[in-house]
């Protein structure tokens, strides 16, 4: 005869077991962050991490609450491959990365585009 107690610790183990999880907020945003904001992706890890299937159509209707976080990750992840792309501009040791990364920069702004 099972008590009280094995009763919900099998509740308990139910719950945590792949395909049976609920994504927390908490769980939704580190997945998020860990894909950069990319709906496909997150997707394919939350299926992959929780074993639930989870779509791209859904990640982007449940990011909607979520699009502060989204941009501000975004923004730093963008601040980050410019600074990258500064150090690898100003650095002397490589001149053709010095040269690649110049005219990477310069089209990125379209600078002699006619």
């Amino acid at each position: 005869m099972l008590t009280n107690e094995t009763t919900q610790t099998a509740e308990q183990t139910a719950e945590t077991e792949k395909g049976s999880h609920k994504i927390s907020d908490e769980e939704f945003r580190e997945a998020l962050y860990v894909n950069y904001g990319l709906y496909a992706q997150t997707a394919r890890y939350i299926e992959k991490k929780y074993g639930i299937s989870y779509s791209r159509q859904a990640v982007q209707k449940r990011a909607v609450y979520f699009l502060h976080e989204i941009t501000q990750h975004k923004d730093a992840v963008h601040d980050l491959a410019e600074e990258r792309l500064f150090n690898a501009i100003n650095q002397e040791g490589d001149a053709i990365l010095q040269y690649k990364a110049s005219v990477f920069l310069l089209t990125r702004h379209n600078y002699g585009r006619r």
